[in-house]
């Protein structure tokens, strides 16, 4: 995928791995402040810290991903005397 255009798709969590739904726990707990910290949160969740690295960027519930858009707005400005 190197050089490719990152796309976003909606996918049953009946269908994943166990690592990302476990992955998406822990992230939950760090979120909700039931763990203070990442290897809490891993501990708690059954996975290796680097597991939780390696997609916590990646994975997000369907209720997040809304939320992480960037938008940029862009105005034309004119100054016209009297208006």
């Amino acid at each position: 995928m190197a050089g490719e255009q990152s796309k976003l798709v909606l996918v049953s969590s009946e269908v994943l791995p166990e690592i990302i739904l476990k992955v998406l726990i822990a992230k939950g707990m760090r979120a909700r402040g039931e763990a203070a910290t990442s290897a809490e949160a891993c501990r708690a969740a059954g996975i290796s810290r680097s597991a939780y690295y390696k997609y916590k960027d990646y994975v997000f519930p369907f209720y997040d991903a809304s939320r992480e858009k960037v938008i940029t707005i862009s105005l034309l400005l004119e100054h016209k005397p009297g208006v």
